[in-house]
């Protein structure tokens, strides 16, 4: 009902998508689900014949669809669902011509030639079709069948996942399970370098969510046939530089026929985790080695795997419309309904089942076992000794690591943080992953409802209409479950709901006219339980200011704690937001046959739309880093691990922020237009010959509420003048002056409302298909295609309309604490948000007052306002031979160039000359820098603001930028010293990646014999990538090897029914035998493909070569995936601050584990009375239960360095269903 409800308030946005369609006259069909029948009608000698009438007949609906021969002899009947057709063409004084069992796939061309022979129109020259499988466009596509969609392995029907294994996609996703709410990782594929999004489409229309996600994923008795596209040249396809996947849902027929489903899987049954069988095993294998045999024995009988199910089912029924003694509906009008859903009560992925908490002696501040593994690292320092020496701020270590308890909070959170259990094998040298919750739930409810109606309205009219809904609710995150159940679910809601008409006019023979309206609404987020609405700021010690600020926002929730990456698991999860991704569109296509030219032509119109409810958190968010517990301000070589915490006992957050989140209502519009000219040339030559355009406009906030697109780089401020004058009262040496220009613009006021220009770009495409016999076809194709700009992928600075407060916790880096006296005991816990002058304690959206000056003194990266959308050319060539009737080979090559490619180079960046180089650590350039000055921006300077800008001057008060009396040396050195913070100033979306792929493709194709079918093939790719930034004063990227494509990959598909039973070999008679060994069928998919080149830090290498650090496989392992010899280990002397990049990002050749993975599903048919069958199906995803490791640390100062401490993918997966087909 609220999906309903939210669509039918939403009467702006449905005014505007009317309007777009009575404003359209004809629009193309930019991702047309249907197939297409064209060829010439000819006498015996050779010569066309004119006016000859064709009908292709749908064997299964009986639906007819008729053509008639134009001048040239030819026809061309498009629109038609995929299936089983029977062709006839008859004329006088001809013999009837009839061929049969044509089948069509999804958005293929299928032609077939007619030659009418001499003789009376009643007699009938029948032939059947034996299809050639040669190609007859330039593109480059793969067709999964009906059958296929139904017999080979994936996890949960979910067929979208079918596209992982074209030729030309690359699976980059983790191998772990999917559902059918999994939009992100069916998502995840990339073609020709991944360089941009893919284009989904259902039926024909988009079928988007957001983030360059599929919106609605259908089950697999949904689904027709699934196309998809790795390089089409045709110009009705864009809205996207990657791949094409076009899913075609099913439709009724004149015969009632359905499906009843039910699947079941239990982790029991599953292969265990490699890190969860060592963490088992060792436990075990201890507590004997110890003497404790109850441990081992208690240990024992403790599952490996925590209990768990998954339940699913689905029902789908479809056949003519029938009214009884009203309406019939045979041959003419017809429906198709599916309900599916499923319900998983299980634990959480063991990859993610790894946290750190602290240990029982670190409960009590005793950390003196740290000293012992480094006590540099980990000596922890008292904040309260702090004092200025030579300029920095100095403090003193607590004897023996003991450190007390000063945070009024730390003993209401202390009993929420489990203890640790030490699993066996997993906790590292520095005590990480010391518990293991491989009990947190991870529970999925689902369910989805979909219904088409074709109805052929007459012989020149005939329509479709299609909607869906479904909504899934995941209880994850939930790592407490041990203290606090409920208290960390993260209840991920997602739904969709999509509608789509569909109307095709046969005007003439030559003529045909199709146009849809559709739209698609996705929306995620996350709700929140009673449990997580019980705790508040009061509950846990906060003062009662903070409980009265939760009651206006959105929720109440426990206020958040937050640790460094690498350090203790973050506890709080704030409230919750939603965020709807909507997309209008209107188009169709329009085809004229003229000749030999097949002419099609129109426009595509959509509305692209994003609106939200904002979440966050309301409740407060403190941080906690090693900032004040290490020995000075400037110390790098401090550890997080043990400091971190002990920051949280002594009440010394390094942020403390309440969020104040603004709602959004985001448009873009998209119009698009095409010609294109398949032109049969001859008999054995065929042209595509096209261009399109593509119109992409900029983001539109309803009420102007943003950050506008570009920076005002010359702008004066209210400061400037203050600022510059007092930065010369205190120079730093060799810096005479200061710059102080430049600031943001907002939406409307000094920016267009658009956030960047309308992006115009014209996309010419061509193809050529030569057929040098009746075997061999060339075929080759070069197009030009742009990403898209939308705000389903992207969305807008809001600063000023959200608008959260911050406490500034120190103006002296430590040395003294604002609102706190440390040596006193008090914290800044007592009074987080105290009275400012003002007389407030928390900031309001002040929108766009600020101006220019908004984001002074924080980070801020724009978008350019002459934003460009990422642009490639890809081109294809390759040869197709048919080896036998039933298998075709391919050889073919395919480029790409790829340009536009939006980067992020820092703008605010430190000048070269400042940079440290070579292999040795420089801290002095690493002291000076960090060493502080007075500080120019210092609050005191512009006491003139009270008056003249009193909001501005209140904004600056609570940013320790302004408040600080002292800056760091390097923030003055940085062109626009006034933007603070990472990246400081930045452009966003910077024209100046590029890309290069390459790759060289062999396949085999089978088509079904015998029951048997297969697929193989491989890939050898090359791709680099022109988007690195080594250093932040860098302005032009560099190349580096590309992870969205793997150099290698072989893929195999294929299913085979046994050759025994009825019709088949062996056992064919009826018998025992034939009842025991009949109906059976195994399908397959292997993929073997290279892994993913690692990711570097900046290190001190002393080797000579890089390749020493690749070992040999029979040496490589997990406790040594490389050579870590010759790397520099100690935090003391690895790289300093503002040391240049002298280790390589990436070593193309030093990659992480590969895949190898074989997936089986075993099928068992048997035959029930009356056209029914019933099948038992097992499926065994990752069958050889092969384990594909995570990349290993590539940080030297690691303890891991080196080493690999989890599994990538999923072990052997076992699923089970029940289907019974009508």
């Amino acid at each position: 009902m609220s999906t309903i409800r939210q669509l039918l308030t939403s009467t702006s946005r449905v005014t505007g998508y009317v309007l777009i369609l009575l404003f359209s006259t004809s629009s193309a069909a930019a991702q047309e689900t249907r197939a297409t029948v064209f060829g010439t009608v000819r006498d015996a000698s050779g010569g066309v014949l004119q006016g000859v009438p064709v009908v292709v007949t749908n064997d299964e609906t009986n639906v007819r669809n008729d053509a008639v021969t134009n001048p040239s002899g030819a026809f061309e009947i498009p629109y038609l669902l995929p299936g089983t057709y029977t062709v006839s063409a008859e004329l006088d004084g001809f013999k009837k011509f009839s061929q049969t069992s044509l089948v069509l796939a999804v958005n293929t061309r299928a032609e077939v030639r007619i030659v009418l022979e001499l003789g009376a129109v009643t007699d009938e020259v029948t032939v059947t079709a034996n299809a050639t499988q040669l190609a007859t466009t330039a593109s480059a596509s793969q067709v999964f069948t009906n059958r296929q969609v139904n017999s080979l392995p994936m996890y949960s029907n979910s067929a979208a996942l079918l596209a992982r294994s074209v030729p030309g996609i690359q699976w980059v996703a983790t191998s772990n399970y999917l559902g059918l709410h999994s939009n992100a990782g069916a998502s995840s594929i990339t073609v020709a370098g991944g360089v941009g999004g893919n284009e989904y489409s259902l039926d024909g229309v988009p079928n988007a969510g957001g983030g360059r996600r599929m919106g609605y994923l259908p089950y697999t008795d949904t689904v027709a046939e699934i196309k998809v596209e790795t390089a089409g040249f045709d110009a009705s396809k864009g809205h996207s530089s990657g791949a094409n996947i076009s899913m075609l849902s099913k439709s009724g027929t004149n015969a009632y026929r359905g499906s009843a489903s039910w699947q079941y899987w239990n982790p029991q049954w599953n292969a265990t985790q490699s890190t969860t069988n060592l963490a088992y095993y060792g436990g075990i294998e201890q507590a004997e080695r110890e003497g404790r045999t109850a441990d081992a024995a208690r240990l024992r009988s403790q599952p490996k795997v925590q209990p768990g199910y998954s339940n699913s089912w689905a029902g789908v029924a479809g056949g003519p419309i029938w009214l009884p003694k009203v309406f019939k509906g045979t041959d003419r009008l017809f429906f198709f309904f599916s309900y599916n859903g499923f319900k998983d009560k299980k634990t959480e992925q063991p990859t993610q089942v790894n946290r750190t908490v602290p240990t029982e002696a670190h409960r009590r501040g005793d950390f003196s076992d740290l000293l012992a593994l480094d006590p540099v690292k980990y000596q922890i320092y008292d904040p309260r000794t702090a004092r200025l020496v030579g300029g920095r701020v100095v403090r003193d270590p607590f004897p023996n690591n003991q450190v007390p308890v000063l945070n009024p909070i730390y003993a209401a959170y202390l009993p929420i943080f489990p203890r640790p259990n030490n699993p066996t094998g997993i906790v590292d040298a520095e005590g990480r992953n010391n518990y293991l919750a491989s009990a947190t739930p991870y529970n999925w409810d689902y369910v989805a409802l979909s219904n088409r109606i074709d109805w052929k309205i007459s012989n020149r009219h005939r329509s479709f209409a299609r909607w869906s809904y479904n909504d899934f609710l995941e209880d994850r995150g939930d790592w407490l479950y041990e203290t606090m159940r409920g208290l960390h679910a993260a209840n991920l809601v997602r739904e969709n709901i999509g509608a789509t008409i569909d109307h095709v006019f046969l005007q003439n023979s030559s003529t045909i006219w199709n146009v849809s309206v559709a739209y698609n609404r996705f929306r995620e987020g996350n709700s929140r339980n009673g449990v997580q609405q019980s705790f508040s700021p009061a509950s846990v010690g906060l003062p009662a200011y903070l409980q009265e600020r939760a009651a206006e926002g959105p929720c109440s929730a426990l206020p958040s704690l937050n640790f460094s990456t690498g350090s203790y698991s973050n506890l709080g999860v704030g409230c919750g937001g939603f965020v709807n991704y909507s997309i209008g569109t209107v188009k169709g296509d329009l085809t004229k046959l003229l000749g030999t030219h097949s002419i099609r032509s129109g426009i595509d119109l959509r509305m692209h739309s994003r609106t939200n409810t904002p979440g966050g958190s309301y409740a407060g968010n403190f941080g906690f880093r090693n900032n004040y517990v290490r020995q000075r301000d400037d110390t790098t070589t401090a550890g997080t691990l043990g400091l971190e915490w002990a920051a949280f006992m002594l009440g010394v957050p390094t942020s403390v922020s309440i969020d104040n989140n603004a709602s959004y209502d985001l448009t873009n519009p998209y119009y698009a237009g095409f010609v294109q000219d398949d032109w049969r040339v001859t008999e054995r030559l065929s042209l595509n010959l096209s261009v399109r355009y593509e119109v992409e406009g900029g983001f539109v906030e309803r009420d102007n509420k943003g950050i506008g697109g570009g920076f005002n780089f010359g702008s004066e401020l209210p400061i400037t003048a203050a600022a510059q004058e007092a930065y010369l009262r205190n120079p730093i040496p060799g810096l005479p002056s200061i710059q102080v220009r430049g600031g943001n613009r907002y939406l409307g006021v000094d920016s267009p409302r658009a956030l960047f220009k309308t992006q115009h770009d014209i996309l010419p495409r061509a193809g050529v298909v030569l057929k040098l016999d009746d075997k061999t076809v060339i075929r080759g194709g070069y197009g030009l295609f742009v990403d898209t700009n939308n705000v389903l992928d992207d969305t807008i600075n809001q600063f000023g309309y959200s608008r959260g407060t911050s406490t500034s916790v120190t103006n002296d880096l430590g040395l003294t604490f604002n609102n706190a006296d440390l040596r006193a005991g008090r914290t800044i816990f007592s009074d987080p948000f105290p009275v400012r002058a003002d007389g407030t304690r928390f900031n309001t959206p002040l929108g766009n007052a600020l101006g220019s000056s908004s984001l002074v003194g924080r980070s801020l990266t724009f978008d350019d306002p002459d934003r460009k959308r990422a642009r490639q050319q890809r081109w294809r060539v390759g040869g197709q031979r048919e080896l036998t009737s039933h298998i075709v080979a391919e050889v073919a090559y395919l480029g790409a160039y790829s340009d536009r490619i939006a980067l992020a180079p820092t703008l605010s960046y430190l000048p070269e000359e400042y940079w440290a180089d070579g292999n040795v650590r420089n801290d002095a350039v690493a002291s000076f820098l960090n060493g502080t000055v007075p500080n120019p921006f210092n609050i005191s300077n512009f006491a003139f603001l009270q008056q003249q800008n009193p909001a501005l001057y209140n904004d600056m008060t609570t940013l320790s930028f302004f408040t600080s009396t002292t800056v760091r040396r390097h923030q003055l050195l940085r062109m626009y010293p006034h933007m603070t913070g990472s990246p400081g100033l930045s452009n966003g979306s910077a024209p100046l990646g590029k890309s290069q792929y390459h790759h060289v493709e062999l396949s085999l194709q089978q088509r079904t014999q015998h029951g048997v079918e297969w697929n193989m093939s491989y890939i050898r790719a090359w791709d680099r990538r022109r988007e690195l930034f080594n250093n932040e004063y860098d302005q032009v990227p560099a190349w580096r090897s590309g992870n969205a494509s793997a150099p290698h990959h072989l893929i195999l598909t294929g299913i085979a029914e046994f050759p025994f039973g009825e019709g088949k070999r062996w056992l064919s008679n009826p018998g025992v035998m034939r009842a025991v060994a009949g109906g059976w069928q195994l399908a397959a998919i292997y993929h073997l493909q290279s892994g993913q080149a690692l990711n570097w830090p900046n290190a001190f290498y002393y080797g000579e070569n890089y390749d020493d650090i690749l070992l040999p496989a029979s040496e490589r392992d997990r406790a040594r995936w490389f050579n870590t010899d010759n790397f520099e280990r100690s935090t003391a002397n690895e790289p300093a601050a503002f040391h240049r990049r002298v280790f390589p990002q990436r070593l193309p050749k030093l990659r992480a584990d590969y895949m190898n993975q074989l997936d089986l599903r075993l099928t068992r048919g048997i035959k029930v009375p009356g056209k029914r069958r019933l099948e038992f199906t097992v499926d065994a995803i990752n069958a050889l239960n092969n384990v594909q490791w995570n990349a290993p640390s590539t940080t030297p100062t690691d303890a891991n360095f080196g080493v690999v401490t989890s599994q990538r993918n999923e072990p052997r997966w076992l699923q089970f269903q029940l289907r019974f087909t009508f």
